[in-house]
């Protein structure tokens, strides 16, 4: 491949040795390339000093953000850590008190004398003018009275979220003690809290006993168990009861000391990363968008949007502006899972896999025709670019792809398809072909991007007067060609599992936008439930409702308030370096791909005849009433139960 089609940054290095300065430059020429959306300039600094400077530049445009990002992070510390209390309590004790010290109010000369003898026992000296003695006295008492009210707070809090006994009540039905206990979490929680704010107060998960736990144990297996199999299993229960049991309960409580759920790790370890399954179809899960509506047909102006609208949630979520969600107005639940909602990724392992997590990241990657694109999200004064600014980059990106389409092979643009093998697998080819070289960058900036969106069936056709030009031509008109799913099972399948090539599962979530605008997520399950991924979904499609986003003619629409976009960094095309050896794996991926796809079997369809109101009518949640219709489906089929797991 030419040099100049090259859009990653590359070095001319020498080998580093060492002197008096630890990073003392080489003499070598340093190659630096750009790539912009006009096309693909060079630049050759000689010397290390042309180096410094540009490296001083480029380091400087990242210090806004950076401070940004700290002083966000001080301030949200603090808020979370005198939460539900505020520091407008400290000042209003303040006041109350320096306003008794000074006024002395005949009323409250008790008070009065109290606080004096406080100035007496501090040793303040009497030189001091009054006012500053009682400034000085009524901030210790502030302080000191703030942080006990603070903890006494958070205390009775932690306590009252412990019941649960409104779980087992209707809403519309709650008893005298129930709505008095309500009462009091709503008088003792915070005004506004942050994401973050609640989770100091929340219960631990409390660790049941024993015995409680062989019981539902036996509970639980009595459908999917003969007589004689509930006796073997309740003999093996009380041998466990009187031999192992009480020192590992022992284990439990020790380690639900010292963390919030002591589960949680252990859940996560061993029923997701130690999965050698494939994530498609065993694993990750997908969501839609609306069914039969969208806010334009342009797919390219929707992609800038939806990536826009999830950039302004990840910022939220960064801020911690975020509020945290409550059950029925009234109790808060554990925040901790929106995290990792962004910037992350699955990576694999021989024997279990982890969560990589990167904070910092500022770009995301674009996907389309198979050619992956860096594109940082901000500009030089740290602004996130606009929509209709991702909307004129994702149109180069469109226009480059097709023409470099053609160039690339059918393995250079299926890489992705060796996320859908065996995790050991995939972790073995990773670490062979992955972790050197160009592969290893191209491999580092897809794992660690914010999010990873695919531009689906976006064919270019380049034609000049009518005529068909190849596609090296590039004075032409671009038209986009029409493809879109043939109805939601088809675009339900796609979502789920793709065309064995395109999607990425490892990474946490990724966007996905069809030709004519649909869009939908690939989640991987690890990293969030689904509630979290549906909350940050809702928002997206809120906006799209709530707010005119689009022109008449379906483009996106320019900021109502003044915007101008300081300089941004020209998107960059990442590229492949694919061995025969790595082109045996992904035609093996691709095939078994293929077969675990066409085995799947999705019907996506409207049940119209009834909803929740009739569940609710039977007395039964609408969850209970899905979970019993699946398993009386499964028996009708299978005319057997088995052992479930409680999707939400």
């Amino acid at each position: 491949m030419d040099l100049k089609e090259r859009s990653s940054v590359s070095f001319e290095r020498g080998s580093l040795q060492r002197n008096t300065s630890p990073f003392k430059m080489p003499q070598e020429t340093l190659l630096i390339e750009k790539n912009y959306s006009a096309g693909s300039d060079i630049f050759h600094c000689t010397s290390k000093n042309h180096f410094v400077k540009w490296l001083k530049h480029e380091l400087l445009l990242l210090n806004p953000g950076a401070a940004t990002k700290r002083y966000y992070k001080a301030r949200n510390l603090i808020y979370n850590g005198v939460w539900p209390a505020s520091l407008s309590n400290v000042r209003l004790t303040v006041l109350v008190c320096i306003t008794l010290m000074l006024v002395e109010p005949n009323i409250t000369s008790y008070a009065n004398n109290w606080l004096w003898n406080i100035a007496n026992i501090l040793y303040i000296p009497k030189s001091f003018p009054r006012s500053l003695q009682a400034l000085i006295v009524s901030s210790i008492i502030g302080i000191f009275s703030f942080i006990f009210l603070m903890i006494l707070r958070q205390g009775f809090l932690r306590l009252l979220l412990s019941y649960r006994g409104w779980m087992c009540k209707t809403p519309k039905s709650h008893s005298f003690m129930t709505m008095m206990w309500c009462g009091g979490v709503k008088l003792l929680s915070g005004y506004k809290p942050s994401l973050y704010s609640c989770q100091r107060s929340l219960p631990r998960l409390p660790v049941p006993a024993v015995k409680e736990t062989l019981k539902r144990l036996n509970e639980s297996l009595k459908p999917l168990c003969t007589e004689e199999e509930l006796k073997e299993i309740k003999k093996l229960g009380k041998e466990f009861e009187s031999t192992l049991a009480h020192k590992l309960q022992n284990v439990l409580y020790l380690k639900s000391w010292f963390c919030q759920n002591y589960v949680s790790d252990w859940w996560e370890k061993y029923a997701y990363l130690m999965s050698r399954s494939p994530l498609p179809n065993n694993s990750n899960y997908y969501i839609c968008d609306e069914c039969y509506w969208m806010p334009t047909d342009k797919s390219v102006s929707r992609a800038a949007t939806l990536v826009y609208s999830l950039l302004m949630f990840k910022r939220l979520i960064d801020r911690e502006e975020l509020e945290p969600l409550v059950i029925r107005n009234t109790i808060p639940i554990c925040m901790a899972q929106y995290e990792r909602l962004y910037s992350s990724a699955r990576i694999p392992g021989e024997n279990n896999d982890r969560i990589l997590h990167c904070e910092e990241s500022k770009h995301i990657v674009i996907h389309v025709n198979g050619i992956y694109y860096k594109l940082d999200i901000c500009d030089a004064k740290n602004q996130l670019l606009a929509p209709t600014t991702l909307e004129e980059q994702l149109n180069w990106i469109v226009k480059d792809a097709a023409l470099h389409a053609e160039s690339l092979s059918k393995y250079e643009k299926s890489v992705a398809s060796l996320t859908t093998l065996k995790r050991n697998q995939w972790a073995t080819i990773r670490t062979k072909h992955m972790n050197t070289g160009v592969n290893k960058d191209t491999r580092r900036i897809i794992e660690r991007a914010i999010l990873l969106g695919i531009q689906l069936f976006v064919f270019l056709e380049l034609s000049l007067n009518g005529e068909k030009l190849p596609f090296q031509k590039v004075a032409c008109k671009v038209t986009l060609a029409d493809y879109e799913p043939k109805n939601l099972t088809d675009k339900g399948k796609f979502l789920l599992h793709g065309d064995g090539k395109s999607i990425w599962f490892d990474k946490s979530f990724h966007l996905i936008i069809f030709s004519n605008g649909a869009a939908g997520l690939n989640c991987e399950h690890t990293v969030a439930d689904a509630p979290a991924m549906a909350h940050m979904w809702e928002y997206i499609l809120s906006r799209e409702v709530i707010e005119k986003l689009f022109d008449d003619n379906g483009y996106c629409m320019p900021f109502s308030r003044v915007f101008k976009q300081a300089k941004i960094k020209p998107s960059q095309r990442l590229i492949w370096e694919v061995t025969p050896e790595l082109q045996n794996y992904i035609e093996e991926a691709l095939s078994l791909a293929k077969v675990s796809n066409e085995d799947l079997d999705l019907e996506v369809y409207d049940h119209k005849k009834f909803g929740k109101g009739a569940m609710k009518k039977c007395k039964v949640s609408p969850d209970a009433f899905v979970q019993l219709a699946i398993q009386l489906a499964y028996y009708k089929d299978a005319k057997k139960f088995v052992q479930t797991y409680e999707a939400s």
